[in-house]
């Protein structure tokens, strides 16, 4: 799995997360997983 547009991975939420939820609603629309590291390792929620 990789990041782009219109997918983001997030390991928990924090500030950034936030941010990104905004972004998300404010342009295209998207998915952001959580629970899963940037390098795409499964560490769970």
């Amino acid at each position: 799995m990789k990041e782009g547009k219109n997918l983001e991975l997030k390991a928990d939420i924090t500030n950034t997360f936030l941010k990104t939820v905004s972004a998300f609603a404010n342009y295209d629309g998207g998915k952001i997983i959580l629970g899963i590291a940037d390098n795409g390792e499964v560490i769970g929620f």
